[in-house]
């Protein structure tokens, strides 16, 4: 236990290279971290972000800037104590350009490109040039608007993949899937033949995608083709899609946690969505991590 942040409603947390976000969505305050001293054992503040309470919106620690929505909903660049970067600096100006064209911002994601925001007009991806002989350098962004239009509804705004990987996947409404893949800066729409909850990118030589759907189905996708590959039917019960369940994918196996029953069920998505091993406790596991990729 390192400390206590404390804060009005549900805390959004994102974790950064050098500083850590904590958006708290009551006071839409976003209290920061630093990363490093979170890493020893010690809870070092650096500043903090002000916005309208319960306005919508997010704070993405992005190199050694902090990229956070306005009392506007609009994108705007910090330093990492907080405080607004000069607006009249050529590369924060550059930034700001790019920032004003996404509206409506949910939904972000690291991968080994640089990182991704959502947008109601596709996405931003941001990467930091590590070459420049600036201390402390102001991201480059670049747009990747949707190939065709989009409904509200049908926007990516959760995003999930295998760490350190360049393609990402989003849940797109009820029409499939969404790829994102960052390094050749293209979205993909994967159509399902039922709507997905959750959905995450394996995005290895096979292109796997593994996504949940509405009726605890797990289904298998060849991320190339679209073509399902694998299902595991009526694998997730009624009780833990209303309660909400984690998916966890890593270069072998896909991991789903049940509460209601206290078990982890471990799938080969490989081998046609085979059930590889079931892990039972004692308590629900509520919440889960893999460790030692």
């Amino acid at each position: 236990m390192v400390g206590e942040v404390e804060g009005d409603g549900p805390a959004d947390v994102i974790a950064g290279s050098t500083t850590t976000t904590v958006r708290f969505a009551g006071s839409g305050e976003t209290v920061l971290l630093d990363t490093a001293a979170l890493g020893t054992g010690d809870l070092a503040e650096s500043g903090r972000i002000e916005t309208s309470p319960g306005a919508p919106g997010l704070a993405v620690p992005i190199g050694e800037t902090v990229v956070a929505t306005d009392g506007s909903g609009r994108l705007r660049v910090h330093g990492a104590d907080g405080e607004l970067l000069d607006p009249s600096s050529a590369s924060v100006t550059a930034a700001d350009v790019l920032l004003a064209g996404c509206t409506e911002p949910a939904g972000t994601i690291a991968t080994n490109v640089g990182v991704v925001i959502g947008c109601a007009e596709g996405a931003l991806l941001a990467v930091v040039d590590r070459s420049s002989s600036d201390p402390d350098p102001v991201p480059a962004f670049e747009a990747i608007p949707y190939p065709q239009a989009v409904s509200a509804d049908g926007r990516a705004t959760s995003f999930h993949a295998r760490p350190g990987r360049p393609t990402v996947a989003a849940v797109a409404g009820t029409s499939g899937v969404w790829l994102l893949d960052t390094r050749e800066r293209r979205w993909t729409l994967l159509p399902t033949p039922t709507p997905l909850q959750l959905v995450t990118a394996v995005d290895d030589r096979d292109q796997h995608v593994v996504g949940l759907t509405t009726t605890g189905d797990l289904l298998v996708l060849d991320g190339a083709t679209g073509a399902v590959t694998g299902s595991a039917t009526a694998l997730v019960g009624a009780a833990d899609l209303a309660a909400g369940v984690q998916l966890e994918v890593d270069q072998n196996r896909a991991y789903l946690n049940l509460p209601s029953t206290r078990t982890v069920v471990e799938i080969d998505y490989g081998d046609a969505a085979r059930i590889a091993r079931t892990f039972t406790f004692d308590t629900a596991p509520a919440f889960f991590a893999e460790t030692g990729r």
